[in-house]
């Protein structure tokens, strides 16, 4: 389930780009679609942890 999105290249683009992920998750929730609300979640989790892992490897910019 995993896309593919463009390199981010700074702190806030990162932010924003982190929480855009929660509307998936948000809608399959108000729809009454767990499945789906389950699966945009483990996605969203795993984004977030590449995201974590990429700034503890510098290839982001901290800097907001």
């Amino acid at each position: 389930m995993r896309d593919a999105v463009p390199r981010l290249t700074s702190f806030a683009e990162a932010v924003r780009a982190s929480t855009l992920g929660h509307d998936p998750i948000v809608a399959a929730i108000l729809a009454g679609r767990a499945v789906d609300a389950r699966e945009a979640m483990a996605a969203h989790v795993d984004a977030t942890f590449d995201w974590i892992v990429g700034l503890h490897l510098g290839r982001l910019d901290a800097s907001p």
